[in-house]
């Protein structure tokens, strides 16, 4: 594959934070429209190398086949020349409610290249793993995005208001997105997940969750905790500066979404149905063809 054009790009987001549901859209949105999008980050994870071991010299090769390079949740072990040099488009969230889905998803991990031992009887404000330094790593994130005049979005904007998270990130990086990768782009990012479902891996995509849901006592926990995060980003502390949710709209678009992905799915289906007969009648057509090449030939 030829090397394509600099500047270097990264997309990054802390852990729980909707980073993965945000890089699939910048992935689409990319490959959609003849560009090149990596996650050697992925792979370098499953092959149990931690983000803050991956080199310069292991990342080269990606930003020289790809047009942005991720999903970094962390920093990777760089520089501050070289970080300078890689803008970071990031996607953050409430360090509150990353706290409480990770709450729920740690379990869930121990199986993982990198396994983390849980605390079993950890509360929800505190450290749930004996190696967790998820403050340090979002606080690299932001500290690299500065660094190399990046640009931060806020995954609760992303669920309210999907073609402001597309429109910011096509202006970060300057490329030229088609119309069917933004309209494509549009439904997949219409999600909406009111409940915590095991069958999306525990999951919950409420906005500001720990500020609608949780206790005084919890909050004012987590809010100690989060503090020098919740303020470098701007959270609000208190109840009374959420911002309204519409659950209901959320939850419709998010229905319309999974009823047109349905029939997308049962589309693809039906049309390897015809491909699969028509390579059938093809097939018969030879077996025909070639019986009467053999009764020719026995005249």
């Amino acid at each position: 594959m030829a090397k394509v054009s600099r500047p270097k790009l990264a997309f990054g987001g802390f852990r729980r934070g909707g980073s993965s549901i945000g890089f699939e859209i910048v992935q689409h949105l990319l490959i959609q429209s003849g560009l090149h999008c990596g996650d050697p980050v992925k792979q370098f994870f499953n092959l149990g190398i931690e983000t803050s071991k991956i080199t310069s010299q292991l990342l080269k090769p990606e930003w020289d086949r790809n047009n942005v390079v991720g999903c970094f949740r962390a920093t990777p072990k760089l520089g501050k020349a070289a970080l300078s040099r890689i803008r970071l488009f990031l996607l953050v969230r409430d360090p509150r409610d990353c706290q409480i889905s990770w709450f729920h998803a740690r379990h869930l991990h121990q199986g993982d290249a990198i396994a983390s031992p849980i605390i079993e009887d950890a509360e929800l404000h505190q450290p749930l793993n004996r190696d967790d330094i998820f403050d340090q790593e979002a606080a690299s994130l932001l500290d690299w995005c500065e660094l190399s005049g990046g640009q931060i979005y806020r995954y609760e904007d992303l669920v309210l208001n999907p073609l402001g998270f597309i429109q910011s990130f096509q202006e970060f990086s300057g490329f030229s997105l088609s119309r069917t990768a933004v309209d494509l782009a549009l439904i997949k990012a219409a999600f909406f997940q009111g409940v915590i479902d095991p069958a999306e891996h525990n999951r919950s995509g409420i906005p500001y969750q720990a500020l609608r849901t949780l206790p005084d006592a919890q909050l004012d926990a987590l809010n100690r905790r989060f503090l020098p995060l919740l303020e470098r980003m701007g959270y609000p502390l208190n109840r009374d500066a959420v911002p309204p949710l519409d659950f209901a709209k959320l939850a419709e678009r998010d229905a319309i979404k999974r009823y047109i992905e349905s029939l997308a799915n049962q589309n693809g289906q039906r049309i390897a149905e015809i491909q699969r007969l028509q390579g059938e009648v093809a097939a018969l057509r030879d077996m025909v063809e070639h019986m009467r090449q053999s009764i020719q030939s026995d005249r």
